[in-house]
């Protein structure tokens, strides 16, 4: 790893919700839950599958998902 990338990896190792503030967290989980509902809702749009389709053409395999 490189400097910055190992900095990076340990802020996010070591960081402790305490440490940020109360409105900030609320805010991250409305993002996380808004990013669920709008990936959950587009997948099933053609374009999308089009997209997936693609990814598991061209994809290595192994055990992640599309």
């Amino acid at each position: 790893m490189t400097g910055a990338t190992a900095r990076l990896a340990e802020f996010a190792a070591t960081l402790q919700d305490s440490a940020i503030p109360p409105h900030v967290l609320l805010r991250a989980k409305d993002c996380v839950i808004d990013t669920v509902g709008v990936v959950t809702q587009g997948a099933s749009l053609p374009w999308s599958q089009i997209v997936i389709r693609y990814a598991q053409s061209v994809g290595a395999g192994g055990a992640a998902r599309v």
